[in-house]
């Protein structure tokens, strides 16, 4: 299956487009009349419409045979600078050579591989959206080179971009993105799977807690001890006195955060020591098997962060020490990371290491990954 339409595609894009748009324009009572010109219709709308998915003319490579896909699970991300991304997931398919996750540009479906061992994806990080420079020039497509930006909170601009370079339906009032999925078989590809809508707009950025500075960082260490239970300041006044009272409040904040979250782990199975040698709480799941002894997971709490250990096999199957931390897209930020270090997670030979700065939310984001390490 193609990843993208070539030109005699696209052409057979714009000519069902245009017949389907008659169809929709009498089922969902939308003003898409051929006669008025795309630039003065888009002029017109200002608001958004609860516009039905995209459809889509399914490729030759489809078996019907083969069940239809299940939508994917996408889970929107909001960034502070207004942008965002998405993080698709969906059901594995025994004996299935690839995956390919179908997006929508406002005028036909791209494809987006992904291996066979990695049911998952993510924008995150990939440059996939026009920037405004890339619009103004006609450049429609999801970009392949990296050369875009991360996903805009309104897909309208390249959505009317896109209806007014192709034609077609017309989804420049619409304020959700279109995700679909399907797994390619040796025998053809399952039947496309319906799409997820996703609007950006109704997401809230997560706000990181604020850090240190790294000389403050390492001053603030003579005035915290550690127990199994969690961290504690001593000497508040000569804290404040020396670091001043934004650093020393920022210190209280990461250090209620920490222990909330070893409160939290306290309730499991899980066990902790502390570490004198850096003033840290190392815990570990006792059940999590590291074959062969290669890498190992476990959790380093510090009070400004947490250094997450993650050996090569919990990296390519359980998440291991995340789901300690309750990370639910525990397999996003991990491809994330994977791409930081710049190789596939089931290439990488002994395990990797990264710190994680505490989230106000407790729901960690990529930007709150640093320093990614081999082990």
């Amino acid at each position: 299956m193609d990843d993208h339409p070539k030109e005699g595609e696209l052409h057979m894009y714009k000519t069902w487009n245009k017949a389907l748009a008659v169809v929709v324009t009498l089922t969902m009572v939308i003003s898409l009349f051929a006669g008025i010109p795309p630039k003065a219709q888009a002029e017109e709308s200002n608001t958004y419409e609860a516009l039905p998915a995209p459809p889509m003319i399914m490729p030759m490579a489809v078996n019907p045979d083969y069940p239809q896909m299940e939508k994917p699970y996408v889970e929107p991300y909001l960034m502070e600078d207004g942008k965002g991304s998405l993080y698709v997931e969906w059901d594995e398919v025994e004996g299935a050579e690839k995956y390919q996750v179908i997006l929508f540009n406002g005028s036909y479906h791209s494809y987006w591989d992904t291996p066979a061992d990695q049911p998952y994806f993510s924008t995150a990080g990939k440059g996939m959206f026009p920037t405004a420079e890339q619009l103004e020039a006609g450049q429609v497509d999801f970009r392949r080179d990296g050369t875009g930006t991360d996903f805009a909170v309104n897909p309208q601009a390249l959505y009317q971009k896109a209806y007014e370079k192709n034609g077609g339906l017309n989804y420049s009032t619409s304020n959700k993105y279109y995700v679909r999925v399907t797994a390619v078989m040796q025998e053809g590809a399952y039947p496309i799977s319906y799409a997820t809508e996703v609007d950006l707009s109704t997401e809230k950025p997560d706000v990181p807690v604020d850090q240190l500075d790294p000389v403050a960082q390492v001053q603030a260490e003579a005035f915290i001890s550690s127990t199994e239970e969690g961290f504690e300041i001593t000497n508040e006044n000569e804290m404040t006195d020396l670091l001043g009272n934004e650093n020393y409040s920022i210190i209280q904040e990461n250090v209620t955060v920490a222990n909330n979250l070893l409160r939290d782990i306290s309730v499991e199975d899980y066990l902790t020591e502390v570490d004198e040698t850096d003033n840290s709480i190392i815990v570990v799941d006792p059940y999590e098997i590291t074959p062969f002894g290669v890498g190992v997971t476990k959790l380093k709490f510090y009070f400004w962060g947490i250094r997450v250990y993650l050996s090569k096999y919990t990296l390519t199957s359980t998440g291991g020490a995340l789901t300690m931390l309750g990370i639910a897209n525990a397999k996003h930020l991990l491809g994330t990371v994977a791409a930081i270090v710049g190789v596939p997670l089931q290439m990488v030979r002994h395990g990797i290491r990264f710190d994680l700065f505490y989230a106000a939310t407790m729901n960690w984001k990529v930007k709150f990954v640093r320093n990614v390490r081999w082990q």
